[in-house]
């Protein structure tokens, strides 16, 4: 009697989701949709830069610039300092420090100026024999990279704090 009454009971929801088939489907496709819009804001440091900047790329240089952000309602801040490094071993500290970083993308922090600004002047094989060289430009601070949170607590400015605070390094001012 058990198992008639289970088939009774299957048949019985069967049946429900028959009669309701397209609200199932709207339901479906709604949650869905906002699933994909819901992990589509979340990245990493190499997803962000992973066209552009891969195993065979040859990075030229890295010019690290550092902006004034002690107004806070100043839209264009002014840029404080600025130095181009060729070092290699330099230049992949920097990135080292950046990846494995999470982020996750924040619509109300779009179009704000960061505190340091990097530019990486790369060159990348598109084709046998051609070669493309340009810039890849970051924004990063202590909580974002450009428009991106970083989750969870990273040392991802070590490097370039360190260089910030080394004398040895030649920084140009607008002094």
């Amino acid at each position: 009697m058990k198992i008639n009454n289970d088939i009774w009971i299957l048949t019985d929801l069967l049946h429900f989701i028959k009669k309701r088939k397209a609200f199932f489907i709207i339901g479906f496709l709604i949650v869905g949709t906002f699933l994909i819009f819901e992990w589509d804001k979340y990245s990493s440091f190499e997803k962000r830069v992973a066209k552009s900047l891969h195993e065979d790329t040859i990075i030229e240089s890295m010019t690290i610039r550092i902006y004034d952000m002690s107004k806070k309602d100043d839209f264009f801040p002014e840029r404080k300092a600025w130095v181009t490094i060729k070092d290699q071993e330099t230049i992949n500290a920097v990135l080292e420090d950046f990846s494995g970083l999470k982020l996750k993308r924040d619509e109300d922090a779009r179009r704000q100026v960061r505190e340091y600004e990097i530019k990486l002047l790369v060159t990348n094989e598109v084709k046998p024999d051609l070669l493309v060289t340009k810039n890849i430009y970051l924004e990063v601070d202590e909580h974002y990279l450009e428009d991106y949170k970083i989750l969870g607590e990273t040392e991802h400015l070590k490097t370039i704090k360190s260089l910030e605070e080394n004398e040895e390094i030649k920084w140009e001012t607008n002094e």
